[in-house]
């Protein structure tokens, strides 16, 4: 269908005549309420009801096969059909199972999404028990607890707390494991063979860290702006893209590497993908 434009000129400050201007065209659905084979289209041109019959044989006088049943569009002489798309819920963790070479991995995953930006985010447990982050845009995975410190935890008495919190004061056995594992990796931050010369104990240093990993032989103004895309934008966007906003995307990895670690341990499940309250 052609869509066409009223336009007046405006010139010098005088007023042209008015235009019709065709500016493109529609395609229509056929046998939509705007296609001429729409049957209420043919009965109003007709200007009288007609049967199922009568309208069958319209469609063949029209060179159009009545058993058609339309809902697709033709466009430069071809049939286009819209396909829906189901898609995970943006801004909701998912919990699940995967596998690599052979090896069973659990991992937390999300959809961050802040207007028509889609960032995901993953937090995996490897076999020797430390915790990943892989993030768009930087290539590689980060330490969760090196990541952690980059957004604003001062020390790992605060990481305990964030990813713990009150399961810290109970003496069940899967506590006692995901402590055990939580402090697998923040002995892995502390390594100075790792991470020389003295490991990474603070936010600065966990800054550095990235600086030097993601934009290592860069300037030092050039480093710092590529870790600052990296930690207000591609990760987490849903939460904010300002330096305000790291230590809340810090306790929501927390979250996420609690829900590995419950995942690890058998307290609980994968998040079904297929039920429709975690689709869009």
């Amino acid at each position: 269908a052609p869509i066409y434009l009223n336009v007046t000129v405006v010139e010098n400050g005088v007023e042209r005549a008015p235009e019709t201007v065709h500016i493109g065209d529609m395609p229509i659905m056929v046998k939509s309420r705007p296609c001429n084979l729409n049957r209420v289209n043919i009965e109003r041109d007709s200007g009288v009801p007609i049967s199922d019959e009568e309208y069958r044989a319209k469609l063949v006088e029209y060179g159009e096969d009545p058993l058609d049943p339309g809902g697709y569009f033709i466009i430069g002489g071809t049939e286009r059909v819209i396909i829906s798309l189901e898609d995970l819920a943006p801004n909701r963790i998912f919990a699940e199972y995967s596998e690599r070479y052979g090896t069973p991995i659990e991992s937390a995953k999300v959809f961050s999404q802040r207007g028509g930006y889609r960032s995901l985010t993953v937090v995996e447990k490897k076999k020797d028990g430390l915790l990943q982050v892989s993030v768009p845009t930087a290539s590689g995975q980060i330490p969760l607890t090196i990541l952690m410190k980059a957004l604003g935890m001062n020390n790992d008495e605060e990481i305990f707390q964030a990813v713990l919190g009150e399961l810290l004061p109970l003496d069940e056995p899967f506590v006692q494991t995901m402590k055990h594992l939580l402090n697998v990796n923040l002995e892995e931050c502390l390594s100075k063979k790792n991470y020389p010369p003295e490991g990474i104990l603070n936010p600065e240093q966990a800054l550095l860290f990235l600086e030097k990993k993601f934009a290592t032989g860069q300037a030092k103004e050039y480093r710092q702006r590529k870790v600052d895309g990296i930690l207000d934008r591609s990760l987490l966007p849903h939460l904010g893209d300002t330096r305000e906003d790291r230590l809340k995307k810090a306790l929501y990895l927390a979250r996420m590497a609690r829900t590995v670690l419950e995942l690890h341990l058998k307290e609980r499940g994968e998040d079904d993908k297929d039920h429709y309250a975690n689709k869009r």
